[in-house]
């Protein structure tokens, strides 16, 4: 079987759709499927640019932003027809309803080869990267979601509460609900009390301090102002906590200068963003793990996060609530200051008091690679077609 991903996120970029569509790839190709993948070219140097199976894209680069591009499908378009040509795929699995996956479900449809949409994100909550009125924004990302949707032959969702959303919009084809793969394998490691005081030392923390940990990018989306904002209360009530916040994007200066203006940046450790052996150490000296985003779908840190023990303060979202039980794994609360700051204060002694436990089989790669593997066999047998001539059906002329 060969299978042709479309993204507008992948590696080098560290991001979790890009980490997912990477594992998603990695687990096929040991299942044998031969997975092609259409990606933006990043052009950094501690990156290789030719991987086997890996098509780059030109792509709109910013020199202040050295892990992010955005393809230009429509410079590519006979590169990405020619590769497809070549590649025949028996189906196209697309990860975005923009850009990329515009062009790959035109592809599709033109080809009538079977196309799979993923629905990673809740695009309406991004339109503040592009250079659109808001409101025309949202209505533009709530349109091209719709259409990719109802366009494609199969549309998987990471929770039954993310397709229940999907439905509410108006998405009328079939909904697989399928949790993104994760990698736990640095995360069975339990390391000794010793081990995690001499790691706090390392990095300025005294062991008697209270920890509270976030992962992830600083970007807009992710809330973390309102964090920073609810850090100030609860250091008004406890002098002893400390707040690691592992990560780098567009904001983390604005993040930073918020964090001086409200006078707690001397209780914040702010660290880059930290490769997958070194997480376990942060998510094991934590007391609790602070989520404040109401955009994620399935946020791969909550899971990390509790595969460590680590139980979670979350602003009620969909990812949140897919996975946080009030009072056993964590707390869930409002876009609310008082609310979010009293459940750090009250809960900061949980971790001691209760055994945090994930399911870790029901995300593991391999498992999901396979049930992938047979959503796509289930996919070409409803929807075969006579075989094609794809010299015809790509089109080296033909524009967007």
């Amino acid at each position: 079987m060969k299978v042709a991903f479309f993204t507008n996120n992948y590696l080098p970029r560290i991001s979790g759709v890009a980490n997912s569509v990477e594992l998603l790839r990695k687990s096929l190709e040991e299942l044998g499927v031969k997975v092609f993948v259409f990606a933006p070219s990043y052009e950094i140097d501690d990156y290789p640019s030719n991987q086997e199976r890996i098509i780059r894209i030109r792509s709109l680069r910013f020199w202040w932003l050295k892990r992010f591009a955005l393809p230009l499908p429509f410079f590519n378009i006979r590169k990405i027809n020619r590769a497809l040509a070549c590649i025949r795929p028996d189906i196209i699995h697309f990860h975005q309803p923009f850009l990329l996956g515009r062009l790959a479900l035109k592809r599709a449809t033109k080809s009538q080869v079977p196309v799979v949409f993923t629905y990673h994100s809740l695009y309406e909550e991004y339109v503040h990267y592009f250079p659109f009125n808001q409101k025309v924004g949202r209505k533009m990302a709530n349109h091209y979601t719709l259409d990719s949707a109802n366009r494609s032959n199969l549309v998987i969702c990471p929770t039954e509460l993310v397709a229940a959303h999907l439905r509410k919009k108006g998405v009328k084809k079939e909904i697989t609900v399928m949790p993104t793969g994760i990698d736990f394998n640095h995360y069975n490691q339990r390391f000794t009390k010793d081990q995690l005081n001499d790691f706090k030392k390392a990095i300025g923390i005294a062991s008697d301090k209270k920890i509270l940990l976030y992962v992830g990018r600083m970007v807009k989306e992710k809330n973390i102002q309102f964090m920073l904002e609810a850090l100030e209360k609860i250091l008004k009530a406890r002098k002893d906590i400390i707040l690691i916040m592992v990560g780098e994007g567009t904001i983390l200066n604005s993040c930073r200068r918020l964090a001086q203006k409200l006078r707690i940046n001397d209780q914040i450790i702010w660290t880059s963003a930290q490769p997958p052996e070194k997480l376990p150490w942060f998510y094991q000296i934590a007391d609790l793990f602070l989520f404040p985003s109401k955009t994620d779908t399935q946020a791969i840190v909550l899971y990390e996060a509790l595969a460590s023990g680590l139980p979670v303060v979350a602003v009620n979202s969909l990812a949140s609530k897919a996975i946080i039980e009030n009072g056993h794994n964590g707390f869930l609360t409002g876009v609310n200051l008082e609310e979010f700051s009293k459940a750090v204060i009250d809960n900061l002694s949980f971790k001691q008091k209760k055994l945090i436990f994930l399911e870790q089989k029901k995300y593991a790669p391999a498992e999901i690679a396979r049930a992938v593997r047979q959503l796509y066999q289930k996919v070409i047998s409803e929807n075969s077609v006579a075989k094609k001539d794809y010299s015809l059906i790509y089109e080296t002329n033909e524009s967007i």
